[in-house]
């Protein structure tokens, strides 16, 4: 079976923003390089996303299963529904797990 990826915006915001401290801190050509691979480990999710273990966060919200997929020092936040996989987080790893506070999504 082939799932459709949905990128939520604000997992898309947190990518930008993780691509830009790498340019900031690094290069333009290391977060270029950086933000390519992640596209590609999203695409992966295309195929057999149950693959991926469950999150951290995975029984924080009752009735949602949380996934991840690591990609270097961030971890991709999915949860699977039907025929789609929706990404709605990217978090580093050292950060602290997302919550159904609204101050700490």
């Amino acid at each position: 079976m082939r799932y459709t990826v949905v990128f939520h915006s604000e997992a898309r915001d947190e990518a930008l923003d993780a691509a830009e401290y790498i340019a900031a801190n690094g290069s333009d050509e290391a977060a270029l390089r950086w933000y390519e691979g992640l596209e590609a480990a999203i695409g992966s999710l295309e195929t057999m996303p149950a693959r991926c273990g469950y999150a951290r966060e995975h029984g924080s919200f009752p009735g949602v299963e949380l996934r991840q997929l690591v990609y270097k020092s961030h971890r991709l936040i999915f949860t699977i529904r039907q025929a789609e996989v929706h990404v709605l987080h990217l978090r580093h790893v050292a950060r602290a797990d997302i919550d159904s506070t609204p101050d700490n999504r």
